[in-house]
């Protein structure tokens, strides 16, 4: 019988999370008015326990030929 062992990874130690669960990570990427990045965020979360929410703002549809 061999057994094989390896360091954990850095965000599984961090949020004490097995290699047997589901990593999720996520980017939120702030934009000026010309589209340049001003600020990317990255957030690491244990899958199995969270949950994503987010807004979309509604719009108006043009309108076409009547």
């Amino acid at each position: 019988m061999q057994f094989l062992s390896r360091s954990q990874r850095p965000e599984r130690a961090a949020l004490d999370m097995t290699d047997s669960v589901t990593v999720m990570v996520t980017y939120r990427i702030t934009e000026d008015a010309d589209g340049r990045v001003l600020l990317l965020e990255e957030l690491r979360v244990n899958a199995g326990t969270a949950a994503l929410a987010f807004r979309i703002a509604p719009t108006t549809p043009e309108r076409c030929c009547v």
